[in-house]
């Protein structure tokens, strides 16, 4: 998901002036793009690394791991994986298909107590791992979420696999129409997921992860087990941004088995590594083969398309097995995925046929900034414009410029624009009104900044429309009656 906020756009603004990238000094730009995005975001640590041609490329740490004692973020610091940690349960599955021990077209209820199904519409392996089961999120995780924030004192009776299912099997209502015919994002089905490995390979999910990927990949310190974490030492404590008051705030960490593989996972920067250079190196680490290349390619295959313009992929993306895909990004596949939790966040993009990729890791709920600080990062890497990387940008500096006070001539009219989450809202104060009256901006046309304001009767509507002087950035617009300028 994309997200919109001033600190980009002044950045941005003044940095690259034109839309061009700079083309020196890669390194120097990149850390500059890091830094100043940490400051405007109010990020508090970040771990980076960025692999070219297969092979690393660059690996930093930025900020602090641990407020309250004024600790570095390392390379070697464990931070939760987030939604990255799905990609390790797809890996898992494709190692059991390629073993033969099951088959993507296998019913789910063939190895589970499964019944959230539709009449003579099964749930297969491949539903759930590409997110196109028909059934909606149970949202287990929002509740835990809500609870650790104290908003929320609500609990399920959820601890094992057993009273996971018995919920499971109740939400029969969740059910929005049978496989295939939508994307529906889903944590819930990974869990099921992780419940099948255990079924099939007598392992605990962590054991297995382990013993087949973490451990071939050299990943010794990556594990799904919080006590590891805090006697490891190393660790990243976990922070919750306030978007309004710029605050941070500590928040634990839960350790729940039943979310393993939807985002349980911590590792490090430095051990994530070695996961990126076997996904851009045919599924081969260390001489060693973890999953097959035929694997590696379904899993980066497009089986459904999501909704044109989804929150999911602004860029009219597809989902393959656990990663969205988009088939143009500056002529090229790319495929990632972006975890936002609670207090840890990280985005994964790699680009398969130039073996190029990124991994960033936050520990605070800033996963559409570590989609964009990547894709930023991507196109300096590949000399192309940060607005091909992420079109949402100039419409978000137009929409920044716009904000502030109005006023008509000799100011009788004023007004104000306020931009939140791209969204505008115009406040009027007529001395003629009884009071200032809002208009909600509704974009007709985003590139021309044209807009309306429904007036609550079919088809009636304000049109609205900015304008703004390029020679000196002037802004005015244009009210049905009303021209004001901006102060």
């Amino acid at each position: 998901m994309i997200y919109n906020s001033n600190y980009q756009v002044n950045f941005f603004y003044f940095f690259y002036k034109d839309g061009s990238i700079m083309k020196n000094d890669y390194l120097e730009k990149i850390e500059y793009v890091i830094n100043d995005m940490m400051i405007g975001a109010n990020i508090p640590g970040l771990s980076i690394t960025i692999f070219n041609n297969g092979q690393e490329f660059y690996t930093n740490s930025f900020g602090i791991r641990d407020f309250e004692k004024i600790l570095p973020m390392t390379n070697d610091t464990l931070l939760k994986m987030i939604s990255v940690s799905k990609t390790f349960c797809v890996l898992a599955i494709m190692q059991l298909v390629e073993k033969k021990k099951i088959s993507l077209n296998d019913n789910i209820s063939k190895y589970l107590d499964f019944m959230v199904e539709m009449p003579d519409h099964p749930i297969k392996i491949h539903h759930l791992l590409s997110n196109s089961s028909g059934i909606a999120d149970l949202n287990f995780g929002a509740i835990i979420s809500a609870g650790l924030k104290k908003k929320d004192q609500r609990f399920l009776p959820i601890a094992d696999w057993t009273s996971f299912f018995q919920y499971l099997n109740h939400a029969k209502s969740q059910i929005i129409c049978p496989p295939e015919q939508k994307f529906l994002y889903n944590d819930t089905m990974f869990s099921v997921l992780a419940a099948l490995i255990e079924k099939v390979t007598g392992d605990k999910y962590a054991d297995y992860i382990k013993k087949n990927i973490l451990s071939p990949l050299q990943m010794k310190r990556s594990t799904y087990h919080l006590d590891n974490v805090h006697k490891d030492g190393n660790f990243a404590k976990g922070y919750i941004h306030n978007q309004e008051n710029k605050s941070l705030q500590h928040f634990e960490t839960l350790d729940y088995e039943i979310e393993y593989a939807n985002r349980g996972l911590f590792s490090s920067i430095n051990e994530m590594k070695a996961y990126l250079e076997c996904l851009l190196n045919n599924g081969i680490y260390d001489g060693k083969k973890i999953i097959s290349k035929e694997s590696i390619r379904k899993i980066w295959t497009k089986h459904i398309d999501l909704e044109e313009n989804s929150i999911y992929s602004p860029n009219n993306a597809s989902f393959g097995y656990g990663w969205f895909i988009e088939d143009n990004f500056f002529n090229n596949k790319l495929v990632h995925i972006e975890g936002n939790g609670l207090n840890f966040s990280n985005y994964t993009a790699l680009i398969p046929e130039l073996k190029i990729g990124i991994s960033i890791a936050i520990n605070s709920n800033m996963g559409a900034i570590a989609q964009n600080l990547s894709r930023i990062i991507l196109a300096i890497i590949l000399d192309k414009e940060i607005y091909d990387a992420i079109p949402e940008l100039m419409i978000t500096q137009k929409l920044e410029i716009l904000e502030g006070n109005y006023g008509s001539y000799g100011d009788v009219v004023t007004g104000h624009l306020t931009v939140k989450n791209g969204f505008l809202k115009f406040t009027i104060n007529d001395p003629s009104f009884l009071k200032p009256v809002d208009f909600i901006c509704i974009p007709s046309n985003l590139e021309k900044l044209e807009f309306y304001s429904p007036l609550g009767w079919p088809k009636l509507n304000i049109k609205i429309k900015f304008f703004i002087d390029p020679s000196n950035l002037q802004v005015k617009v244009n009210i049905d009656k009303y021209l004001l300028h901006k102060h």
